[in-house]
């Protein structure tokens, strides 16, 4: 079958990138050159010449769950908003506006101990640098570095 301007092999390749590896329709299209909505008829096309009439997952695209999964990404597996960015097909400024959003707004009080008390346990426990408990904390590299100087956290 004939994919006009584009190769075969670049047909299947970025096909085969929505569906096994769960690329945005976005982040193909911009990957091969191609237009969403390009992208979006090829996987159609290809659903249906291969007897998939309805998605056999539920969609991963749009806002809320490019939302998410960035948000995951950044919190959970500890990549960069950078690189979150790219594998969900948004700007790292978004998400980094997302990430900041997610997480709970400091307390006044004895929220510095607890967060102290968590950095202790992040960095005995889990063996976690100084950057990443600020990334799971939601602080400054500085403050806990800060805290570290200061023998707060060791």
């Amino acid at each position: 079958m004939s994919w006009s301007q584009y190769s075969d092999e670049l047909h299947e390749a970025a096909t085969r990138r929505v569906l096994e590896e769960g690329l945005t329709l976005r982040a193909a299209a911009t990957a091969v050159g191609a237009s969403r909505s390009t992208i979006s008829r090829w996987v159609r096309l290809w659903r249906a010449e291969h007897g998939f009439a309805t998605e056999q997952r539920p969609p991963r695209h749009g806002a809320d769950w490019q939302k998410h999964e960035a948000v995951r990404l950044v919190l959970e597996e500890g990549l960069t908003f950078a690189g979150a960015a790219r594998k969900t097909g948004v700007t790292p400024p978004t998400v980094r506006k997302w990430t900041h959003e997610a997480r709970p707004a400091p307390k006044r009080g004895d929220s510095s101990q607890r967060a102290q008390a968590e950095a202790m346990r992040l960095m005995a426990e889990e063996g976690l640098g100084p950057r990443q408990v600020a990334r799971q904390l939601g602080l400054s590299v500085s403050v806990v570095a800060a805290w570290i100087r200061h023998g707060n956290v060791r």
